[in-house]
């Protein structure tokens, strides 16, 4: 994602947390990631044009890695990790052999991919 787009994402993802709480928010058993709908230690890696992320997360829970990929977003209300890096993530993916649906075309018409890797859950 440029640079740009994801400095939009997550200034956007900000302002949401500050209406949302984090009330709602679960995390999957024994992922050492924060209970938050989004935090300001989480960088968006990969986006769906839905609200849902792939981010990268700076701020750990103990156990953790910096660097660590995580999955947030409004459909995504159990935060996980599905990479130790991004390094991981993508070698986790490539591994799984994930069937990745034709390309999702946004309102500015610039297509992007997005995989929701339930395999690596």
């Amino acid at each position: 994602m440029p640079l740009a787009e994801a400095t939009r994402e997550y200034r956007g993802w900000l302002d949401v947390v500050a209406d949302m709480g984090h009330d709602h928010v679960t995390v999957r058993a024994g992922d050492p990631v924060l209970a938050h709908y989004w935090d300001a230690g989480w960088w968006p890696l990969a986006v769906d044009g839905g609200g849902n992320a792939l981010v990268v997360d700076t701020v750990p829970e103990p156990g953790g890695a910096v660097g660590q990929i995580v999955v947030a977003g409004p459909d995504e209300d159990e935060r996980r990790v599905v990479g130790t890096g991004v390094g991981d993530y993508l070698r986790r993916l490539i591994a799984a052999g994930p069937e990745v649906d034709d390309a999702v075309v946004d309102p500015s018409d610039r297509p992007y991919r997005f995989w929701d890797a339930t395999h690596l859950r």
